[in-house]
């Protein structure tokens, strides 16, 4: 059995979450529908969020059919919903989780959420989304609606990276920026921890999630780059990052491939060690940064936010450049010169 999933409001939470060590063997395509512009991506149409509006029971029921049709997928999941808050003190928030499953099963679920921080809202439909998922697939019939009430708010690896994170979203939001991201190895834990960020919505476009080469290449990765190994290369990593930009039109996009806390014995993946990932960030007119970073071992969890921190400071670092020179989008970054 495979799983895919396509995300709005849980914002990469659901993926991060999902991809744990032996992931690869069922799931390999996400797509993070973060804006109206990717849920048409995607493949909802106008018409559904013209009828019944964007956070709706029928477009997420249309996001989880687009994505399970892309690899006929057995099941897929799919969140929508606004939850920033507009007041804290009542339940009033809706987001809908929606499943659809190879045979032509489709559930969704309206969810009326309570008054946690927007983190803790990605958290408790996470939880919802995959206890619920399980049961699915085991053939039961879920509780969702007393889900949430046993939902225990925990800390994570994540949490020191909010502040990088803010401002991040801080600086492109001053200048108008868009960013997207595809993820292989990080598993949608870039784009989930800046979206973690309320206002988030304005910059962040979308992200793809890439588990092999063959989604890779269906988001325009070319498959010459990814021959004999070349997957977990600079090479493949800045194709992947202009891939996401040409695709959706931003300003910046961020890629990441390689390997996180096990030896891929695929074939032509042996040569790569664990803790082995490649890096590119672009950004519109200035040289692409490109490189290798070397992740100590340690749990899935903490390599992944050990790596968010280092792609968080190279993005603050080049934003930081564009702002020296005052000529944003218009410079060359002697700094990030480097050879893919």
């Amino acid at each position: 059995m495979t799983v895919c999933v396509a995300e709005g409001c849980t914002g990469g939470d659901l993926l991060s979450n999902l991809t744990v060590p032996g992931s690869v063997r069922a799931f390999h395509i996400g797509i993070i529908a973060y804006s109206l512009p990717s849920k048409l991506d995607l493949g909802v149409s106008q018409k559904i969020i013209d009828n019944f509006g964007e956070y709706s029971q029928e477009v997420v029921i249309a996001m989880a059919e687009a994505i399970r049709k892309k690899r006929n997928d057995t099941l897929a999941i799919a969140t929508v919903g606004d939850i920033d808050p507009s007041d804290s003190s009542l339940y009033h928030r809706l987001a809908f989780v929606g499943y659809s499953m190879l045979g032509g099963l489709t559930k969704t679920y309206p969810l009326l959420l309570p008054p946690y921080s927007r983190k803790n809202i990605k958290d408790l439909l996470t939880q919802i989304c995959l206890s619920n998922a399980l049961m699915l697939v085991k053939g039961g019939e879920s509780d969702i609606n007393n889900s949430q009430h046993f939902f225990v708010p925990q800390k994570d690896s994540f949490s020191p990276l909010i502040e990088k994170a803010g401002l991040i979203i801080s600086l492109l939001r001053q200048r108008n920026l868009k960013i997207a991201t595809m993820e292989s190895c990080t598993g949608g834990a870039i784009a989930n921890v800046l979206t973690d960020i309320s206002g988030s919505t304005q910059v962040f476009h979308s992200g793809l999630i890439a588990y092999d080469e063959d989604v890779k290449r269906m988001f325009g990765v070319p498959i010459k780059s990814m021959v004999y190994g070349g997957v977990y290369s600079k090479r493949v990593a800045w194709e992947m990052a202009r891939a996401v930009m040409n695709k959706t039109g931003v300003d910046i996009a961020v890629a990441t491939t390689g390997t996180m806390d096990t030896m891929d014995k695929r074939p032509f993946h042996t040569d790569t060690q664990p803790g082995t990932v490649y890096l590119a960030i672009l950004i519109k007119q200035q040289d692409p940064l490109t490189l290798q970073l070397n992740i100590n071992l340690a749990s899935r969890e903490q390599m992944k936010a050990d790596i968010v921190n280092q792609v968080f400071d190279f993005l603050i670092n080049m934003l930081d450049f564009q702002r020296e020179q005052e000529q944003p989008l218009l410079v060359k970054n002697p700094r990030y010169n480097l050879s893919l």
